[in-house]
């Protein structure tokens, strides 16, 4: 679900680092 979220929200620079972390 946070990849999602990710998506919505505007930082999605952070949410590519946290997708690389948890993968």
């Amino acid at each position: 679900m946070i990849y999602h979220n990710c998506l919505y929200k505007v930082k999605r620079i952070i949410c590519i680092i946290f997708i690389l972390i948890t993968e």
